[in-house]
C-alpha cells in the first residue's frame, strides 16, 4: 500500500556521475483509492509548465491533491472520479524544476531504481545538457505514451516559440504507435493572434486569463470543458485502438515501460511484447508446428481437425484470463525395503557372476579372462544380465514412463547415467521430461532426452513400450570389460555411466536440476559403494634411484585409470568447486575399506554387509535427517510485497511437500518439541505445531508475514530446532523478487497455465 502522503508519479535523478528512473507511489496511490481497479479504465491528463500551470490545475481539479511536487511527475485522481467507470487522472511536470535537476528520493519506499544505459554524454555535475536530455528523452518515450490530453502552458515559457519548439522536438522523439496519439491543447492569455502548428491532434485553445495569475475558478470553466471534452474523443480512440487500459493494467504497463525507457532508446516500448512478458512465444514456436504437422500428416488427421486444434491452442495461449550404481538406483522405483534389495542383488550377483573354473593356475586363468574379453568385449556375456534385470524388474515394470496415478503430481524424478560408446558423451535416462536446456561452460551437454523431431538422437522413442523396456537399466550397468555395450536405437552403443569421470554423478544432478527448476539442489546426498585410502608416497634414500614395475608405463597408466573412476575424489573436487557458505547443503556417506573389492567378487558381499552394518550403527545421521526435515517445507508469497515508508511487508505460508505432512510434523515435534520458523535476522515466526495441517486434506500451510528492507533484499527462512541448531527450508536463501517471478503475481494480463490472479484463499489449515 502506498504512503497517503505521496504523489509522485516518476523520479529522474543523478547519483555520483550516473543518471537513474524510478517509479514513485502515486501510481499505487491511485489504485489503493479506486474502488475496483481492476475494471476501472481511467484516463490521464497532463499539465506542462510552472506557475500558470499550478494555479490551473488547483482552479479546475481541487479534488486531485495538491502535495508538493518533489520528483519529475506527480499524479493524482479527481476525488469526484473514484465511483466512475473511467476515473479522471490528473498528472503534472514542473519543466524548469525538471531541467535544474533533483535529489535522489530520501525514502525509496521498497521502489527499484533504473539504471539509464544510454546517455550519448559524459554525465557529471555540469553535464547541463546530459540533464535536459534525461529529461526531454524520459517525457517524450515515456509519459506522452501513458497520458490522453496533454495542456502545455505556454505563459509558463520565455517565449510561445520556445514551448511550442520543446513540443515539437517531444513529439517528434516519441515514435507513438498508431493510431493513436494523446490530445494536445496550447494553454496562453496573450491576446495577440499566433498561428499555432498541428502536432498530430493537438488543438490550440486561447483562455482569458489575467496577467497571468489563475486564480479564480471561473476563469477556467471554459477550458475544463474543452479539457474533459478531449478526455472523451481520446477516450473513444483508446478503444478503437484496444489501448484502453485498466488501472492495475496502467501501473503494470508503466513499470515496463520505465524499464524499458532506462534500457533502450530503440526500439520504442511495445505494448504488446510488454503484455506476454510472462507468456513470451517460444523461440521453436514454428518448429513445434511442423512437428505437430508432420504427426497430423502421418496420423492422417484431417485438415479441418489440424486447423481447429491449432487456432484454438493459439488463441488460448494468447489470451489467458489473469557407472555399477544405476541398478540399484533403479531399485527406487520398486518401494522394495532395505532387507529385500539386499536379498534380490545377492541372489542375482551370484547368477551373474559365474567364473568358468577350467584352469588350476591363477596366472592361466587371468590370462584367459584378458582373452576373453578382447574377443566378447565382455568377460560375463549380456544374456544372463538381462534375464536377471527382468527378473529383478519385471517385464511389464513401468520404469521410465507415466504410472497413470497422482494427476497433477510429479513424483520423485529418477535418472541414471550411461556414456555413449562412440564420443564418451554422457547420457542420461530419466522419468521425467526435463524440458531446460542443457549447456556446459563451454559447450552442450548430450544427454539422451532429445526432442522428437531431433534425428541424430531419439532416445526416448527407443524406449518403447511407453517406458517399459528394460534397455536403461541394462545400459546404466554395462561396466567395462564385465559387460558387452547395448545398443538402443537412435543412440547407439552406449554402456555404464560411471566408465568415465562421472562414477560420481554429482555434477550432472545439479546440471538437471537447473535445467529442470533453473536452481540448485536444496541438498544433496551422496552414498558411496567404499573407497581405500590412497598411500603416502615413498621416501626415496638410493644414490641412483631407478623405476620400478609398478611405476612403468602400463602400470600408471592403469592407476591413471583407477583415479579418474575414483568416486570419492569425485566428490571432493565437487567440493572444492562449491562455495564455503553452500558447503552445508552436501552429505556424503561412505565406507573406508582396507583394500579393494573387484567388481564381481561376489565372497566378498558378506563382508561387505559387515562392514556396511558397523558403519550405519556408528554413523551420526542428525545432521542429514534435520536437513532433510527442513528441505520438505517451502514458502509460498500470497501476493506482492507491500511497500511501506522504510520497509515492505511480506504475507505467505510456509507449505510442506511431504505426502503425510502430519507424520512428518510428529516425527518433528517427537524430537524436537520446541521447533520453530525463523528468519535469518531473529524474526520469530511461529512453531511448527500440528494446528498447521488440515484435517481435511491433510496439508501443511501456516501463515507468517515479515518485513524485509527492500523486495531484493536476500533473506532466509528456516526451520529452529533447538539452540543454534537450524536449516534453511527449500528455496533459501532467497529474494521476495524471485517469488513474485516464479509466481507471476506480476502477471496482471494472464498466466501461461489460465489461474487466476490474485486468489488466494484462506485455507483450512492456514495457522
Amino acid at each position: 500500500m502506498a504512503s497517503p502522503k505521496c504523489s509522485d508519479w516518476l523520479y529522474a535523478f543523478q547519483d555520483g556521475d550516473e543518471w537513474f528512473l524510478m517509479r514513485g507511489q502515486g501510481l499505487q496511490k491511485v489504485l489503493d483509492s479506486l474502488q475496483d481497479p481492476a475494471n476501472q479504465y481511467p484516463s490521464t491528463v497532463l499539465f506542462l509548465g510552472r506557475a500558470a500551470k499550478e494555479a490551473a490545475r488547483k482552479a479546475m481539479f481541487p479534488h486531485a491533491g495538491s502535495k508538493r511536487l518533489r520528483g519529475l511527475a506527480r499524479i493524482n485522481v479527481d476525488d469526484s472520479t473514484l465511483n466512475h467507470d473511467g476515473p479522471l487522472l490528473v498528472a503534472d511536470l514542473d519543466i524548469h524544476k525538471a531541467y535544474s535537476g533533483y535529489r535522489p528520493p530520501r525514502s525509496p519506499c521498497g521502489e527499484l531504481r533504473h539504471r539509464v544505459e544510454w546517455p550519448s554524454e559524459p554525465s557529471g555535475p555540469s553535464s547541463e545538457r546530459t540533464q535536459r536530455n534525461i529529461v526531454d528523452t524520459t517525457v517524450s518515450k515515456l509519459l506522452l505514451l501513458f497520458v490522453d490530453v496533454v495542456c502545455l502552458f505556454l505563459d509558463d515559457f520565455v517565449t510561445r516559440e520556445a514551448g511550442l519548439r520543446l513540443f515539437q522536438q517531444w513529439v517528434e522523439e516519441r515514435q507513438l504507435a498508431r493510431p493513436w496519439s494523446p490530445r494536445v491543447i496550447f494553454v496562453t492569455s496573450r491576446e495577440r493572434q499566433t498561428t499555432f502548428p498541428t502536432f498530430g491532434e493537438a488543438q490550440p485553445v486561447v483562455a482569458a486569463l489575467k496577467r497571468r495569475k489563475l486564480s479564480h475558478a471561473f476563469d477556467y470553466s471554459g477550458l475544463r470543458n474543452i479539457i474533459l471534452e478531449n478526455v472523451e474523443v481520446a477516450r473513444n480512440n483508446r478503444k478503437t485502438s484496444r489501448m484502453l487500459f485498466s488501472a492495475v493494467h496502467l501501473r503494470t504497463l508503466f513499470e515496463a515501460g520505465l524499464q524499458h525507457t532506462a534500457k533502450c532508446l530503440v526500439p520504442g516500448f511495445d505494448f504488446i511484447q510488454a503484455t506476454r512478458h510472462f507468456n513470451k512465444i517460444d523461440g521453436c514456436f514454428t518448429q513445434h508446428l511442423r512437428g505437430f504437422l508432420r504427426l497430423c500428416a502421418a496420423t492422417r488427421t484431417g485438415k479441418e481437425t489440424t486447423i481447429d486444434v491449432m487456432a484454438s491452442a493459439i488463441l488460448l495461449d494468447s489470451l489467458p484470463p489473469g557407472m555399477h550404481r544405476g541398478l540399484i538406483v533403479l531399485m527406487f522405483l520398486l518401494r522394495r525395503s532395505i532387507r529385500d534389495c539386499t536379498k534380490i542383488f545377492n541372489k542375482l550377483a551370484r547368477r551373474v557372476f559365474v567364473r568358468p573354473n577350467w584352469f588350476r593356475s591363477p596366472f592361466f586363468a587371468k590370462l584367459f579372462e584378458v582373452f576373453s574379453t578382447l574377443l566378447a568385449d565382455s568377460l560375463y556375456g549380456a544374456r544372463e544380465m538381462e534375464a536377471c534385470v527382468k527378473t529383478a524388474y519385471g517385464a511389464g515394470k513401468l520404469m521410465f514412463g507415466n504410472p497413470g496415478s497422482s494427476v497433477g503430481v510429479s513424483g520423485l524424478k529418477i535418472a541414471v547415467t550411461a556414456m555413449a560408446v562412440s564420443d564418451s558423451r554422457l547420457c542420461i535416462f530419466s522419468n521425467y521430461n526435463g524440458i531446460g536446456l542443457r549447456r556446459g561452460k563451454s559447450s552442450k551437454l548430450a544427454y539422451c532426452r532429445y526432442r522428437a523431431n531431433n534425428r541424430r538422437l531419439q532416445a526416448l522413442q527407443a524406449l518403447g513400450n511407453g517406458g517399459r523396456s528394460p534397455h536403461p537399466a541394462r545400459a546404466t550397468s554395462a561396466a567395462p570389460s564385465y559387460f558387452p555395450a547395448k545398443f538402443i536405437r537412435g543412440l547407439g552403443f552406449v554402456q555404464d555411466g560411471g566408465a568415465g569421470k562421472h562414477n560420481n554423478p554429482i555434477d550432472p544432478a545439479e546440471w538437471e536440476s537447473k535445467a529442470i527448476w533453473n536452481t540448485g539442489p536444496d541438498l544433496a546426498l551422496s552414498i558411496g559403494t567404499g573407497y581405500t585410502r590412497v598411500p603416502g608416497s615413498p621416501t626415496i634414500t638410493a644414490p641412483r634411484p631407478r623405476l620400478r614395475f609398478r611405476d612403468r608405463f602400463f602400470p600408471r597408466l592403469f592407476r591413471l585409470f583407477g583415479a579418474v573412476l575414483d568416486a570419492q575424489s569425485n566428490w571432493e573436487d565437487h567440493l572444492n568447486r562449491v562455495r564455503a557458505d553452500q558447503r552445508h547443503k552436501y552429505f556424503r556417506m561412505n565406507i573406508d575399506l582396507q583394500q579393494d573389492c573387484s567388481l564381481d567378487d561376489v565372497d566378498k558381499i558378506p563382508e561387505m554387509e559387515r562392514l556396511a552394518k558397523t558403519f550405519l550403527q556408528g554413523y551420526d545421521f542428525s545432521s542429514i535427517t534435520d536437513a532433510l526435515f527442513a528441505a520438505a517445507f517451502f514458502f509460498e508469497l500470497h501476493q506482492r510485497p507491500v511497500a511501506h515508508k522504510n520497509y515492505s511487508v511480506c504475507l505467505g505460508s510456509i507449505r510442506c511437500r511431504s505426502p503425510d505432512s502430519n507424520a512428518l510434523v510428529a516425527r518433528i515435534l517427537e524430537e524436537y518439541p520446541a521447533a520453530s520458523f525463523t528468519t535469518d535476522d531473529g524474526t520469530h515466526l511461529g512453531p511448527i505445531n500440528d494446528h498447521s495441517v488440515c484435517s481435511r486434506c491433510g496439508g501443511y500451510s501456516k501463515s507468517i508475514s515479515f518485513a524485509v528492507y527492500h523486495p531484493d533484499q536476500t533473506m532466509s527462512i528456516a526451520l529452529r530446532f533447538s539452540g543454534s541448531n537450524k536449516h534453511m527450508i527449500s528455496g533459501f536463501p532467497q529474494v521476495m523478487s524471485h517469488f513474485v517471478r516464479e509466481q507471476l503475481l506480476d502477471a496482471e494480463f494472464g498466466r501461461p497455465d489460465h489461474d487466476v490472479l490474485g486468489t488466494y484463499t484462506l485455507r483450512k489449515g492456514d495457522a
